[in-house]
């Protein structure tokens, strides 16, 4: 049966857990009841607070990016990697039995792409941070070096893109920390992300 509101397992996937989801599974952990579930790359660093109920799962890259591939598909072929090592420690926590409510991932090196694969009807929430733009924002922002006769690189743009179309086609909502950066997606991916601030510990700020 699904979990509740008040008691869901959630499975969260960054490389560098818990980064940007430090604060949520700490607030998770004390309101009590869920069984948080991480995957990462690296190991994890119980020096800052991470809760004792929270399992964490690390997995290993098999392989480096191939000789010779094309430049433009390196980016491409590097997250594919790292999603192809994430989706056998995803399949391997299903075989266990862990069957998520919710997933909470950050595509940014790609480590979501195949979630899907291994739990086709859990809903997928992606933080995203950027999207390329061919100008405005960090390609031909001054007009001064402006050069619309580079078909490549757009073309690099596209591709670098191309992981993030598929997480964004395949996610069933997004998170985006502050309005200019959802201002970078384009609209029809901008109607599927809500902007919400990480937020700012006072008390540390003070």
């Amino acid at each position: 049966a699904a979990g509740t509101l008040s008691s869901m397992r959630i499975l969260f996937v960054h490389q560098n857990f818990p980064s940007q989801y430090l604060h949520i599974v700490q607030r998770l952990a004390r309101q009590g009841g869920h069984q948080l579930v991480a995957l990462g790359i690296n190991e994890l660093d119980r020096n800052r607070s991470i809760p004792e109920s929270l399992s964490y799962f690390r997995y290993p890259l098999k392989r480096g990016n191939a000789e010779d591939v094309h430049p433009w598909v390196m980016e491409t072929e590097t997250k594919v990697i790292r999603a192809e090592a994430c989706a056998q420690a995803a399949e391997q926590l299903k075989q266990k039995g862990f069957q998520p409510d919710l997933i909470c991932a950050h595509p940014g090196w790609g480590e979501d792409l195949f979630l899907k694969a291994i739990w086709p009807d859990c809903p997928l929430l992606c933080y995203q941070e950027f999207f390329y733009n061919d100008r405005g924002f960090d390609s031909n922002f001054d007009p001064e070096f402006e050069d619309d006769t580079l078909w490549q690189s757009k073309a690099k743009l596209q591709m670098k893109n191309a992981f993030l179309n598929i997480t964004l086609d395949q996610a069933d909502w997004n998170v985006c920390p502050t309005h200019f950066q959802a201002s970078s997606f384009p609209e029809h991916w901008r109607r599927k992300i809500s902007v919400i601030h990480d937020g700012i510990d006072l008390k540390r700020a003070a």
